[in-house]
């Protein structure tokens, strides 16, 4: 009857339960979830013999009200780091004496910025296959990585770094290209690397020589 009423709803299945031909709510919401706002109002939401601790891992509940809006839980994550990031990058990059309450708050800034780059990469390269990262969030880190004060990096920020601008690489070599080498150069200071010192000798980049393989 569903079927026929919400004629711009995605029914996975004949009715909602867990043995087929029925439908998880999991399933329902990630059929829709990509189309429109979901919320859930008045009542349980969970199909018969559902796990609940799948839906809790896949989705973030905003509670208002009765009712409750239903979002991907990569999105509310993403949407909080994203939120850090803004407040982050008000702060201004200005100079103060080094014992300076100002100068303290600034280095703090700069040690959150680190924390934040770490957490993006983590998000990233955890929640995707690596043919599938979104490349618009790693912009994100190159944003940050680039008011890092160099004092601070260090050689996993680096690393880190010649990752990200690698596989930025691969949809816009220039100039991510150039970016990349200059942060495996940092990193080949740091110790030695031969896999490393090879790509700068012969001006190889990695990440193109893994999209052929």
């Amino acid at each position: 009857m569903e079927i026929f009423v919400f004629r711009n709803v995605t029914f996975p299945g004949s009715f909602l339960h867990s043995h087929p031909p029925g439908f998880t709510a999991v399933q329902l919401i990630e059929a829709n979830i990509g189309e429109r706002r979901i919320f859930s109002c008045g009542g349980g939401l969970l199909a018969a013999g559902e796990d609940p601790a799948i839906f809790r891992s896949s989705f973030h509940v905003q509670t208002f009200g009765i009712c409750s809006e239903i979002t991907s839980k990569l999105n509310a994550t993403w949407n909080q780091l994203k939120l850090a990031f803004d407040c982050l990058m008000n702060f201004k990059q200005e100079k103060f004496p080094l014992t300076s309450w100002d100068n303290a708050v600034l280095k703090h800034v700069q040690l959150r910025k680190i924390g934040l780059f770490h957490a993006i990469y983590d998000f990233v390269f955890h929640n995707f296959q690596r043919n599938e990262v979104n490349f618009n969030y790693l912009l994100v880190a190159v944003k940050l990585f680039d008011t890092i004060e160099e004092s601070l990096k260090n050689n996993q920020v680096y690393r880190r770094a010649s990752d990200i601008f690698g596989w930025l690489s691969r949809i816009q070599p220039d100039p991510y290209e150039s970016y990349m080498f200059k942060t495996l150069k940092k990193i080949a200071e740091t110790g030695k690397d031969d896999a490393i010192e090879s790509f700068i000798k012969n001006r190889e980049n990695p990440y193109l020589m893994q999209r052929t393989m």
